[in-house]
């Protein structure tokens, strides 16, 4: 691997990271707002 693959390589984990994070927020903000809906309902 030469140094424009490395580069390319680091560019795509970091996307991958990225998106896992913010699928993360948006299924830990569901899990939230699924809550406090509950609540106003009971």
């Amino acid at each position: 691997m030469n140094q424009s693959d490395w580069r390319l390589y680091g560019t795509k984990i970091r996307e991958l990271q990225n998106w896992a994070s913010q699928t993360a927020k948006r299924r830990f903000a569901a899990r939230i707002y699924a809550r406090v809906l509950d609540r106003k309902r009971g």
